[in-house]
């Protein structure tokens, strides 16, 4: 399914490519000679995608802890926050399913 998050995650992944292949490390935080506009550009880039993933992500505590894991495995998060927040994510999972049967319940009663 195409999602705003989807397309941003993309485009996300597409300026770290960029970022990487003009950058002189694994790191990606020097540039290579000649390159350091190019570096400039695809660096900020990547920030403003991971912002307006960000954005996205506070609105939904399930795209929240989806982003964190994104970012831990692109290096940039604390994997320690994420495996604390799976529980987090499973209690929001089961409310979620308990409020979906309640209303299911009401709807049979009204129909």
């Amino acid at each position: 399914m195409v999602t705003k998050q989807s397309i941003l995650k993309k485009a996300l992944e597409m300026a770290n490519h960029n970022l990487y292949c003009v950058s002189a490390n694994m790191l990606m935080t020097q540039p290579k000679a000649g390159k350091e506009a190019d570096h400039a550009e695809y660096a900020a880039e990547a920030e403003l995608l991971r912002a307006w993933l960000g954005e996205l992500a506070n609105a939904d505590p399930v795209a929240k802890f989806e982003r964190d894991l994104w970012d831990a495995r692109d290096g940039y998060g604390n994997i320690e926050i994420i495996t604390d927040r799976r529980e987090e994510i499973t209690k929001l999972q089961g409310e979620m399913s308990r409020l979906k049967k309640e209303l299911a319940q009401i709807e049979e009663a009204a129909g």
